[in-house]
């Protein structure tokens, strides 16, 4: 293959700075370009062997290809004093996104370990000078060089291609790096609490200063501007491994819904007054550990609570009563692992551990629609404030959107790197937040279909997240025992 140019780049952060491009070609930085690479080089860790290929299209300098690797920013490869992971200010450990831009689309481009580690040399110096700014400073030009592949097979790169970035026009590239420069200096880590178990739930009440947290057999009220607890409600401490049922809130903030197990092995429904502080049993699921209570979810109008777990029912209680079952909604052939109302009380969907949706009539209790594009397990499911919409999160990493009235897929947002365990609509329904096994959280702009915000501070997968009623705090409970409250 003919010699061919190409440019070094690199996109990182560093003890002060989010990530952002330090090192661009020099002809992107004459127009002003530069920061689309902050945009379009993202990744895990890549592994030995291989290397991220992204082509992107349209940008102000025309369509450009990316060949490049996500690395640990260690203190003995950069220079920097420490030892080992570089890490920031929060003590997040830092990456380094490296590699080279070419211009025009390069599918057939080959790039070998060695056009690697030269470039990498060339941009540690940068590096170590942007290792101590604690302002933004003018990205740093990078003079072409010819890339001479060496196409020995034992010596290519393998690929990891990415979807193609496109910048539709300069007046939208503006608006999503205003937008992402606004989201950074909006959503900020205000308060962290350890709780004696992993999270599995959060929820807020009506009046958006209360939440319920959800861990172990119990169930916490937590004052978000005292931080301390109001009350508690604890089911029996028991000898079997148990499944901690998500909560759920009703309209008016008077009951907390849930599931324990009691006695032998018995799933049961509760409801928790949390003016009277008493509880009562409105129902129970079938025994043992295959048939736990795995979703939960309230009517607007607070009559009926909406169970579904194990044995591939969903069943609906009576609020008032004990035991009094309203109807079992029947169709699903895995363990039913979500459930969710809309706003108008009229339709309830379900997520399966097939990867399996369902849409039920509430009124006439019957299935209408069913939609089966996944192929493993649906972790949580939430209707957009019109209704309109319905949101996924799966064991396919990914987030959905899809049209209630037609049941076909109305958007994907870019993935996870692992599992997505709880999804969220902010109540004007412009966001949407996701928590993965990844430890992370996403913030959606649904306008742009992009990632605005990620935010990184768990250090075992994110559980749930729950947005407060006027949409200006975002709480988050994962694995490692600690809730987390976001505020903009």
């Amino acid at each position: 293959m003919k010699n061919i140019q190409a440019w070094g780049f690199l996109v990182s952060r560093n003890q002060y700075l989010d990530y952002r491009t330090i090192v661009a070609p020099s002809f992107m930085c004459e127009a002003s370009a530069s920061s689309v690479l902050a945009k379009a080089a993202e990744g895990d860790l890549t592994e030995q062997g291989f290397a991220i290929y992204r082509e992107i299209y349209n940008s102000k300098v025309g369509n450009l290809t990316l060949v490049f690797r996500v690395i640990e920013a260690s203190a003995e490869d950069t220079g920097i004093t420490g030892n080992g992971v570089l890490k920031d200010s929060f003590g997040r450990e830092i990456y380094l996104i490296e590699g080279i831009v070419l211009k025009e689309r390069m599918p057939n481009i080959v790039v070998n370990q060695e056009n690697f580690e030269e470039t990498h040399k060339h941009l540690l110096a940068y590096y170590r000078e942007f290792w101590d700014y604690s302002t933004p400073n003018p990205t740093i030009p990078s003079e072409p060089f010819n890339l001479q592949p060496n196409n020995s097979v034992g010596n290519c790169l393998k690929y990891k291609k990415l979807k193609e970035y496109i910048v539709a026009d300069q007046q939208k590239l503006q608006t999503e790096q205003l937008s992402l420069e606004q989201s950074q200096k909006l959503w900020r880590h205000v308060s962290t609490d350890r709780f004696g178990g992993e999270i599995s739930s959060v929820a807020f009440f009506p009046e958006g200063n209360l939440i319920a947290i959800r861990h172990d057999q119990i169930i916490t009220v937590w004052n978000l501007s005292s931080r301390q607890k109001v009350q508690e409600f604890s089911g029996e401490r028991i000898w079997a491994a148990g499944y901690a049922t998500p909560i759920a809130i009703n309209t008016t903030g008077q009951f907390i819904a849930s599931a324990m197990i009691q006695n032998f092995d018995q799933n049961v429904v509760k409801l928790w007054d949390v003016k009277t502080k008493k509880a009562k049993d409105i129902g129970e699921h079938q025994f043992n550990g295959f048939h736990r209570v795995k979703a939960v979810a309230f009517t607007p109008n607070s009559k009926i609570v909406a169970t579904g777990g194990g044995d591939q029912l969903i069943k609906l209680w009576d609020v008032k009563e004990e035991g009094l079952e309203r109807g079992t909604l029947e169709g699903h052939s895995s363990e039913i692992k979500c459930i969710v109302i809309s706003p108008n009380g009229e339709t309830l969907a379900s997520g399966d551990g097939h990867g399996v949706i369902k849409i039920w009539n509430l009124r006439t209790k019957e299935e209408y629609r069913t939609i089966s594009e996944y192929q493993k397990p649906v972790n949580s499911l939430a209707f957009s404030p019109d209704g309109q919409r319905l949101a996924s999160g799966s064991d396919e990493c990914d987030i959905t959107l899809w049209n209630i009235k037609t049941g076909k897929k109305d958007m994907t947002m870019e993935k996870h790197s692992e599992p997505v365990n709880s999804v969220t609509f902010s109540p004007d329904g412009k966001i949407i937040a996701s928590g993965s096994d990844d430890c992370k959280i996403k913030i959606w702009d649904l306008k742009s279909q992009q990632t605005i915000y990620n935010l990184s501070e768990h250090t075992k997968a994110v559980t749930s997240v729950a947005f407060s009623p006027d949409g200006q705090t975002l709480v988050s409970g994962g694995k490692d025992c600690t809730i987390r409250v976001w505020q903009r």
